[in-house]
Parts: structure tokens; C-alpha cells; sequence
């Protein structure tokens, strides 16, 4: 469980970038704060994290450590889908309400 833990920790870490909360880690992982620090501290001990200026940083070993167990998630891919079938012509407003055709018409 632990070792599930730290891998989740990872791709949050990875997922996240600099844009991290440890609170919201905390959180999503169920953990009290004194569980989350012993976790960072194995991370760091094992080289999969590091800590500058008071920035935590996945390094290059957790991210081959991640990809060698197989542990991916769908930010990963960063797959820009074509918009083919979207004419930005015909976009509407965000502000104007969307009112279906025969709205107002009984079935």
C-alpha cells in the first residue's frame, strides 16, 4: 500500500509540475501530515524527488521509475486532438443562453 502511495505521489508530482499542493496531496491520498512527510522523505532517500529552494521537483529516476511500473495517466500523453468537425464560424456566445430548436413546441 505504501509503495502504491508513493507511486500516486510521484504522478501527482509529475502530472502537477510546479503547480503543486501538498495539502490537496494530502488529501487525494488520504493521508495526516505526518504520513505524507515520511513518504517525501523516502522519495528523496530513494532519489525519485528532489528538494530546492523549497520546491519539490520529480527527477529523471522517478520518472523512469514511474514508466518502468507502468504507472501513466492520461496528462501524460498531452494529445492535441484535431477540432475537425467544429466550425468556429457557427460558435456561439458564452454569454447568450442556448435555446435547443422547437423548444417552445409541444410534443
Amino acid at each position: 500500500m505504501v509503495n502504491y502511495q508513493k507511486q500516486l505521489a510521484l504522478l501527482y508530482f509529475k502530472t502537477s509540475g510546479n503547480e503543486y499542493d501538498l495539502l490537496e496531496l494530502m488529501q487525494l491520498l488520504g493521508l495526516r501530515q505526518n504520513q505524507l512527510d515520511l513518504i517525501l522523505s523516502e522519495l528523496k532517500k530513494d532519489g525519485f524527488i528532489c528538494i530546492s529552494n523549497y520546491e519539490i521537483t520529480i527527477t529523471e529516476k522517478g520518472i523512469l521509475h514511474l514508466a518502468a511500473n507502468n504507472v501513466s495517466s492520461n496528462a501524460d500523453d498531452g494529445i492535441q486532438y484535431p477540432l475537425k468537425n467544429i466550425v468556429s464560424e457557427n460558435l456561439m456566445p458564452l454569454n447568450e443562453p442556448y435555446v435547443p430548436k422547437k423548444f417552445l413546441t409541444k410534443i
